[in-house]
């Protein structure tokens, strides 16, 4: 049984704890010492000598090696047997001359390699954190490290959660989940048992590892640390990934192995001529004859080999990774220039990779009108255009009730830029209400002719689904509530309908309706009202009392906007002959409509296959599945791992791009991981193998088409060779 399926006094018993007193000290000790800190397990860095000694373990460095050797024995047998000391000096300037070239190619690897690596172990440092835990009935602050399964914790707006816990108590509680799941949206947490197998999205009576608390507090037992947490299966798959070669790695391994079977042909058939050559003429074999001969054939096999190939290669691949870093990509390491022309799929995360991570308002209906909102992102940006010009009651009643009950705002940084503050749902309201021309700090300010008083805040929690503020307008008294359509209706009176009031249920048809539309662009829906009350019930009334008989003033459809410049990239990958895939875990609908809109599918109806379903899978099913499928939705890290390994056993040259940490068990497995340089955590980064500095997907279409113009001369060089 899982924690998120058992009742929570089924969780507290079978952990042997207590939610009154938590755990006793010497119980905390034992269950310290039997499960170990709650760190994750952390590996040595490779000291820089023993990363410079791994560049001379290349198969074609081993053959030049090998012809060093040979060059040697070579000049030893000029010098001491035949006394041809000029012969002999050629011989070992020729091998100094390769020694160079494989210092050269080692140097030029390394240097890539340690300009581009960061040290990222962001994913293992909880040194500094603290939690609030209860022992022997007393509240302490004890390290992170310190938690124990069974611990009773505590947390509020602002703290990090420092363990899998199953939450007991929540009072508003928002968690972000971002770092598991890829969705910026905050999670509202509940208590109760849940039905069914979910996934770590659906959880809502659990909290994890690493996440935040956006809003609210809550009270929670311990039920995993460490290695045993969410991240630290995240951190097991990381670990578990085996080096993979790259397309001219393995282009050199057949090389190499061709290379060493024509230099022992040309050894034997040259001793064996030689030989024959010196039994003809004296009649005999003597040593001198054999050593001779052997000295020839040595030479000969030294000629053969391409003992400039991979100073060559190292130099195109550096020129290849100076173009990737004039068009904003990072490589780590020099193979990957080349692989990344091999590429045949890419594979990509949707949250801040094929979207912006910036909630916005993109439509709204109002008082019987639809409107379009121009702009994405937080920037304050864009006209509201109707969609029937002949049609366009006034939406200032909506504007204002959608910006006053809000708790967000949007401040203007250094650099120009507009920084979000607050629930993205809340920051979306307030960027649409900056394009109509109003904020919530203006509204209320005292230099205006409107008087206006927010005199009472009734914030979301997870029962009501609703937020409603009080206010006070002159001597007008109102309450403006907001929440989901479904629950609003069902506390709603009348619809106002160009300026008129149409009672319930004669209006909620058309209202649903919009909902429906909205719901198919795949647009969150969220409906704004408001209600006249007198004094008293303002001051004194209950949240029931105040959150009825309310008139709909209008619905919001927010929705992650796709990057305006990502569709003509997929289309240029198309016409490449590459295919693009979205693996998010955001839900079914929403990921087939962005999909949609970026041209990955171009069938509205087209199969999305959510994590539910890949549970279900063998590997075998997965692996006949996936080159038919586009989208993936609601999948976990282990998930996309698994997706990115099936197209790998077709043949195919996988590239993975993401930000999250969500993200990094795949980019590690994928032929070549793209992270995020700006909004991409630092746990990403470190498993990626392109970094891209400007966060655009149009730099990945930008670095395949140098990356295929580098395997062409790789390719040309190889088959020269």
């Amino acid at each position: 049984m899982t924690p998120y399926n058992e009742h929570k006094a089924d969780v507290l018993k079978r952990l042997a704890t207590s939610r009154q007193s938590g755990l006793t000290s010497e119980e905390a000790q034992a269950r310290l010492t039997q499960h170990g800190p709650n760190a994750l397990a952390a590996s040595k860095p490779l000291p820089a000598w023993r990363q410079f000694l791994a560049t001379l373990k290349e198969p074609l460095v081993i053959i030049l090696f090998i012809a060093v050797l040979l060059a040697w024995a070579s000049a030893g047998y000029d010098f001491f047997v035949r006394h041809d000391p000029s012969h002999g000096m050629a011989a070992v300037y020729e091998s100094i001359a390769i020694l160079l070239l494989i210092f050269v190619n080692a140097v030029l690897s390394f240097w890539q390699a340690k300009s581009a690596q960061k040290s990222l172990d962001a994913l293992k440092v909880m040194a500094d954190h603290h939690a609030k835990v209860l022992r022997d009935g007393d509240w302490l602050t004890v390290p992170a490290t310190e938690l124990v399964p069974g611990d009773i914790v505590s947390v509020k707006t602002g703290d990090f959660i420092e363990a899998d816990v199953r939450w007991l108590h929540v009072a508003e509680l928002q968690t972000n989940e971002a770092h598991l799941t890829g969705e910026a949206e905050p999670v509202q947490k509940q208590t109760h048992a849940l039905g069914a197998d979910v996934q770590i999205g659906d959880r809502t009576n659990m909290g994890f590892s690493g996440a935040t608390v956006t809003h609210g507090n809550g009270l929670g037992v311990v039920v995993a640390t460490g290695m045993q947490t969410e991240l630290g299966k995240i951190a097991t798959l990381l670990d578990q990934v085996k080096d993979k070669k790259t397309p001219i790695e393995r282009t050199i391994a057949r090389l190499t192995t061709k290379l060493m079977m024509v230099a022992m042909v040309i050894v034997a058939f040259t001793l064996l001529v030689e030989l024959l050559k010196a039994y003809q003429q004296t009649g005999s074999l003597s040593f001198a004859a054999l050593a001779e001969s052997l000295s020839t054939a040595i030479a000969l096999a030294v000629a053969a080999i391409p003992d400039a190939l991979p100073a060559v290669l190292s130099i195109v691949l550096t020129v290849g990774a100076t173009m990737l870093a004039k068009n904003n990509g990072l490589i780590k390491s020099l193979n990957s220039v080349e692989t990344l022309g091999a590429t045949s799929y890419i594979a990509s995360d949707k949250t801040g990779t094929l979207t912006k991570n910036e909630m916005t308002v993109t439509r709204f209906y109002a008082n019987g009108a639809s409107y379009v909102v121009e702009g994405d992102g937080y920037e304050p940006v864009g006209e509201i255009i109707p969609d029937d010009e002949a049609d366009t009651p006034g939406f200032s009643r909506f504007m204002m009730a959608a910006v006053l009950n809000n708790e967000a705002a949007i401040q203007t940084d250094d650099e120009g830029r507009s920084r979000p503050y607050g629930n993205p749902t809340d920051v979306a309201l307030v960027v649409m209400g900056h394009k109509f021309g109003i904020d919530r700090d203006t509204i209320l300010s005292k230099d205006q002719a409107q008087d206006i008083d927010i005199i009472r805040e009734l914030p979301f929690d997870s029962d009501r689904k609703m937020m409603s503020v009080v206010i006070k307008d002159g001597d007008q008294y109102q309450v403006l509530t907001k929440g989901a359509p479904d629950v609003i209706l069902a506390k709603t009176d009348a619809i106002l309908d160009h300026d008129q009031l149409v009672t319930l249920p004669a209006g909620q048809t058309a209202v649903e309706a919009q909902v429906n539309r909205f719901a198919e662009q795949a647009l969150r829906t969220l409906a704004v009202t408001l209600r006249d009350i007198d004094e008293d019930l303002a001051l004194h009334g209950s949240t029931a009392e105040l959150e009825q008989h309310l008139t709909l003033l209008g619905i919001a459809g927010i929705i992650d906007p796709p990057r305006p410049e990502v569709r003509q990239s997929v289309t240029t990958l198309h016409q490449a002959g590459i295919q693009v895939v979205m693996i998010t875990g955001d839900h079914a609908v929403t990921a087939r409509a962005i999909a949609l809109k970026l041209g990955i599918v171009t069938d509205p109806s087209a199969r999305v296959v959510e994590g539910k379903q890949l549970e279900a899978m063998t590997d075998e099913d997965l692996f006949r599945l996936a080159p038919s499928i586009r989208v993936y939705a609601r999948v976990s890290p282990e998930h996309k791992q698994r997706i990115v390994r099936a197209l790998q056993r077709h043949g195919e040259t996988v590239a993975m791009t993401g930000d999250g940490i969500n993200d990094a068990p795949a980019l590690r497995a994928a032929d070549i991981g793209i992270a995020m340089g700006i909004n991409g955590t630092e746990v990403t980064k470190d498993a990626a193998d392109l970094i891209l500095l400007d966060d655009k997907f149009t730099t990945i279409e930008r670095s395949v088409r140098a990356g295929r113009t580098i395997l062409a001369i790789s390719k040309t060089l190889c088959g020269m060779s």
